[in-house]
């Protein structure tokens, strides 16, 4: 992941497919769609599970939140 990793701010989200997670500096350095994204090191494992599906992270004021998108999708169904 060459691009300047990207900080969320409280309320922002990322969505896009999971294609890479790795430990960077005591972080969770996560590629979603095009966008390095630096994450708390707790979402590592969730993020590895989901990697190929689409996912949203969304940084509230006290915590991250993951969703599967892809995983909504097939359960509306």
């Amino acid at each position: 992941m060459e691009a300047q990793p990207y900080h969320m701010r409280p309320w922002d989200e990322v969505l896009g497919q999971a294609l890479g997670v790795e430990e960077h500096d005591g972080h969770c350095l996560a590629l979603i769609g095009k966008i390095p994204v630096i994450l708390p090191p707790e979402m590592a494992v969730r993020l590895t599970e989901a990697k190929g599906q689409r996912v949203g992270v969304l940084r509230t004021d006290f915590d991250y939140r993951l969703r599967v998108l892809e995983a909504e999708a097939h359960a509306a169904y």
